[in-house]
């Protein structure tokens, strides 16, 4: 059973497996209880490599809402028990695929 010192890593080894990768910040303040995550996802259609790409901010934020996120529509932006604000997407070519990556302030509501 892993400790939850060791999920960060579970989560990201999760999402490099799933073909996106994840990346955090948090800053001091007030937006300290909202951090920024972002995630990368390719695949060969942008809808498909942007909602990779969320599913890698969604399992940063909380992997316990995964499910319910999956249940829900797999939807961008669309969070169970957050407000996402700052949501910001970019995707390029990469051969055959999109790379797309998502970035957002996941604020628990």
């Amino acid at each position: 059973m892993l400790s939850s010192a060791g999920m960060p890593a579970v989560i990201a080894a999760v999402v490099l497996l799933a073909g996106g990768t994840v990346a955090t910040a948090q800053s001091g303040g007030p937006s300290a209880k909202c951090p920024v995550h972002a995630g990368e996802g390719t695949a060969p259609s942008r809808d498909t490599a942007l909602r990779q790409a969320f599913e890698a901010v969604v399992l940063a934020t909380d992997p316990r809402i995964w499910k319910a996120w999956t249940a829900r529509g797999r939807n961008l932006g669309d969070a169970p028990g957050y407000q996402v604000t700052r949501l910001t997407t970019k995707c390029t070519p990469r051969g055959s695929n999109l790379v797309c990556l998502v970035e957002a302030t996941m604020c628990k509501s």
